[in-house]
């Protein structure tokens, strides 16, 4: 299937952005503010994207059934990743629940992850019910995009068939989380509020999360979580499409 793209004319990226080609450089973050490189202050709204990754437009047919859109070339899986990033951090600095941020963003840049899912995710949001002791919802909104692909599906449930393709989500699900351990020193949401912020906070008392927001937890600290969760899932995701594409020796 031939993936069609467009940009809107406006679209345009700081010069050398992407000069190594690789997520990480574009991923690099200011050591005190957590943020992307790319993600300049502004006085009223905190974090803006810069002029360009919100106008950016990938146009990929939708898909039922789950399966990825082929013959994505390595400039288009670029500007994919770097359009789930901006996503995912845009949906939670202005709506919140880091769980459904992450899919909703993997969702319009892949088509993928249905409706149902999104649903589904948010009581994940927060460590799990906003109580913090849990995985993060960012990172459990990751896995849940990749099982939407590689998952054992109700048919499959009990007949032992397609051990493989499930087994797939497995592995790809612990590369993710094994990144996101790396990069907050922990799975769970009290863990990377402490990275980010200093302490973890209680999100069911109003004083605390008034703290929580002071410091920043939905301005740029979550959002930039959510940014990388949705940016590492999809380049995950498009590296094993590709993988799967190649012949076999």
């Amino acid at each position: 299937m031939e993936l069609k793209r467009f940009f809107r004319s406006s679209w345009n990226i700081r010069s050398g952005l992407m000069k190594n080609g690789t997520i990480h450089s574009w991923l690099s973050r200011d050591k005190h503010s957590r943020q992307p490189l790319w993600a300049v202050p502004h006085q009223k709204s905190g974090y803006d994207i810069l002029t360009g990754l919100n106008n950016m437009i990938i146009d990929l047919p939708k898909s039922t059934e789950g399966k990825l859109t082929q013959d994505t070339d390595n400039h288009t899986k670029q500007k994919m990743i770097e359009k789930a990033y901006s996503l995912a951090y845009e949906n939670e600095h202005l709506y919140g629940c880091c769980s459904q941020c992450v899919l909703a963003a993997i969702q319009e840049v892949m088509g993928i992850v249905d409706d149902a899912t999104f649903k589904a995710a948010h009581g994940l949001a927060g460590g799990g019910a906003l109580m913090t002791g849990g995985t993060c919802g960012a990172l459990a909104g990751g896995m849940l995009a990749i099982s939407s692909v590689y998952g054992r599906s109700r048919e499959d449930f009990s007949n032992g068939q397609n051990v493989q393709l499930y087994k797939q989500s497995y592995k790809l699900s612990r590369q993710l989380y094994n990144r996101f351990v790396a990069e907050y020193g922990g799975p769970l949401c009290a863990v990377v509020q402490t990275d980010l912020m200093g302490r973890s906070f209680n999100m069911w008392d109003r004083e605390d999360y008034a703290a929580f927001e002071g410091a920043g937890g939905h301005l740029d600290k979550c959002p930039s979580v959510t940014g990388n969760v949705a940016a590492w899932t999809v380049e995950l995701l498009l590296d094993a499409q590709e993988k799967a594409e190649q012949p076999q020796k």
